[in-house]
């Protein structure tokens, strides 16, 4: 009726917010206090909070760049060094996770920023046909040296979309 019209709501809202995932936000919350003291909670901000539960959401590859080393023939002075980091710059945020998931098997940046990956960039072959490959657990980058800008675009984006976990899609 018009006279429990802003209870129902409240208790409409209730339910959809609070009731209907008290399962999942129990279990949510189990794991969190597991990894989490919830004493420590009180010292964090909501900003801060949600960077713990969600990663970073701004990835700044030029952290990424500072924090490579390389090996195999490559440094940072390389024209194939060169445009693979022309062709990361260009990505934007979504690529951006898809090119770290593909490279550490996560799309989140780590704490610390990711200057903490480590990445590891090495020459491997200069057959313009091979796809550059990751090695996830130690962030290292296996990366055949392509004589065109085009190239190197064409086969990190191919390589980054068509990979899945240890496999091929």
């Amino acid at each position: 009726t018009n006279e429990n019209r802003e209870q129902y709501v409240q208790c409409y809202c209730d339910y959809l917010l609070n009731e209907s995932v008290e399962v999942q936000f129990n279990s949510f919350k189990s794991g969190f206090d597991k990894v989490i003291d919830g004493f420590s909670c009180t010292y964090l901000s909501g900003g801060e909070l949600e960077v713990i539960v969600c990663g970073q959401t701004d990835l700044d590859f030029h952290d990424l760049q500072a924090g490579c080393t390389y090996q195999d023939g490559y440094d940072a002075d390389s024209p194939a060094v060169a445009m693979f980091w022309q062709v990361l710059y260009e990505f934007d945020n979504a690529e951006k996770k898809a090119f770290l998931r593909f490279l550490t098997g996560s799309d989140r940046c780590p704490v610390g920023g990711l200057r903490a990956v480590e990445l590891v960039v090495s020459r491997n072959t200069d057959e313009e046909a091979r796809l550059p490959s990751a090695h996830t657990c130690f962030n290292h980058l296996l990366l055949p040296e392509y004589k065109s800008l085009e190239v190197m675009r064409e086969r990190v984006r191919f390589a980054m979309g068509e990979t899945e976990g240890f496999g091929l899609r």
